[in-house]
């Protein structure tokens, strides 16, 4: 009943704060259960390519690497933003918390933590994954553009960067008050009028595509989406555990690390990125560790067992960059995208 009440609670609270977008509890294509394995990398899951003007991409600095301003993005605790938690160090690896109850408060906390940090600001978010700390692999970029108000934003943009170029994909634009919000498909010379708002957490409604987590994570829903998973038998045993780690090096605070195991049940085939192997897991754990210092999840690593024992591991970097001016690859890119649309019949 504690869990059912908490959701409740937190669903009012999200819907007073984002006015300006739906919440969604599904993190990639709205029928996922239960914290969705990543979207294929762009080499296992390619797009047409569009004929719109690509740009040489300057590699953007991380978000914990940029010097901040703190009215724009607060590095420190204030009094309107700082952790709702009491940090109980005594939970480490060898004593982690099990009680489910707990888990979700300290992910309602750091999801509030890291809604705070969102730019008061007019201004430019980017968001992109590394996988296997390979920096120059191919990969899609997300840019959204932040209108200033608390949580909300008018406009998204997918990007692939490739052989160090990036190219625009698909544009969604709601920034015209007296026009409803349009989408252009660059991959398929398409464009239609798409009256969902800009949403920070799941980018599938407004780009039909997304990454896990979008610009805002939401685990705390995923987790409640438990529940109703490991209720079903053919789902597999679920147990999920949590602990604190103190790392110095992370901002001088530390992380929480989430971890969610699934054993048995129907799983799907996998492929091994390194590899390209294909297999069929028995178990799959999953470990999340969110910063401390921002309430943000910044790393995840996969280590799946396969019927023949074999272990895959893969790990991913979530990667947000925050701009008060676009730099000038993009802001090429957008101008592209634009002068794409105005060239394609019925695009508003």
């Amino acid at each position: 009943m504690h869990i059912l009440e908490t959701l409740t609670n937190k669903k009012i609270s999200k819907v007073s704060l984002f006015l300006s977008f739906i919440l969604t509890a599904t993190l990639l294509f709205g029928c996922n259960t239960s914290l969705p394995t990543p979207v294929p990398t762009p080499e296992q899951a390619q797009l047409p390519v569009p004929n719109v003007e690509s740009v040489m991409a300057t590699e953007l600095p991380a978000f914990t690497d940029m010097p901040l301003n703190k009215e724009t993005l607060p590095t420190e605790p204030t009094e309107d933003c700082k952790l709702s938690l009491e940090t109980p160090w005594e939970h480490d690896k060898n004593n982690p918390i099990t009680d489910e109850n707990m888990i979700l408060e300290i992910l309602n906390a750091l999801s509030d933590f890291e809604t705070c940090h969102l730019p008061g600001q007019e201004g430019w978010l980017l968001r992109y994954d590394i996988w296997e700390g390979k920096r120059e692999e191919d990969r899609r970029e997300y840019l959204t553009h932040l209108t200033g108000v608390s949580g909300a934003c008018d406009l998204q943009l997918l990007l692939r960067r490739s052989n160090g170029k990036l190219t625009p994909y698909r544009l969604y634009d709601a920034r015209d008050p007296d026009t409803e919000p349009n989408l252009l498909y660059m991959d398929y010379d398409l464009c239609e009028s798409f009256p969902e708002p800009c949403n920070l957490i799941n980018g599938y409604p407004n780009l039909g595509t997304g990454t896990d987590p979008y610009f805002l994570s939401d685990y705390s829903s995923d987790f409640l989406q438990d529940q109703t998973f490991k209720a079903n038998p053919q789902n597999g045993i679920v147990e999920s555990k949590g602990w604190f780690i103190r790392d110095r090096e992370q901002n001088g605070e530390g992380l929480f690390v989430y971890e969610r195991t699934v054993s048995g049940g129907n799983a799907a085939i996998h492929t091994d990125l390194v590899t390209g192997q294909t297999y069929t897991p028995i178990k799959q754990v999953r470990h999340i560790y969110f910063d401390l210092a921002s309430g943000r999840p910044v790393r995840e690593v996969f280590e799946r067992t396969s019927t023949e024992g074999n272990v895959y591991k893969t790990s991913r970097d979530m990667v947000l960059s925050f701009y008060t001016d676009l730099p000038q690859d993009l802001r090429s890119l957008l101008d592209s995208a634009e002068a794409y649309r105005k060239n394609l019949p019925g695009c508003p």
